[in-house]
């Protein structure tokens, strides 16, 4: 997961790692063999994502901060792209 503090730095870091002439993303791409898959929040993701690739993960810190234990964090708020996770209903043995 990157977390970055503003939509400024956000739509800066996310444009120059997908560039491939970047040297950040270059080595990124070098140490996880050219299996590298760049996210932003709310993009579908799924185990087999992980399990195949170096995952990257955008956020901006604003979902994943609250201000009181209440609150909800706003990065669980996403559109459902994370169901592979979490076993279907009725089943526990999911692995």
């Amino acid at each position: 997961m990157w977390v970055v503090p503003s939509e400024t730095i956000y739509s800066q870091t996310v444009k120059k790692l997908r560039d491939k002439s970047n040297y950040l993303r270059q080595l990124l791409d070098q140490c996880s063999g050219g299996n590298l898959l760049i996210l932003e929040k709310g993009q579908r993701l799924t185990r087999q994502d992980i399990d195949e690739n170096l995952v990257i993960l955008f956020v901006m810190i604003q979902s994943v901060s609250r201000h009181d234990a209440k609150e909800a964090l706003k990065v669980f708020q996403d559109s459902g792209g994370y169901e592979s996770f979490f076993p279907l209903d009725h089943r526990y043995d999911f692995a």
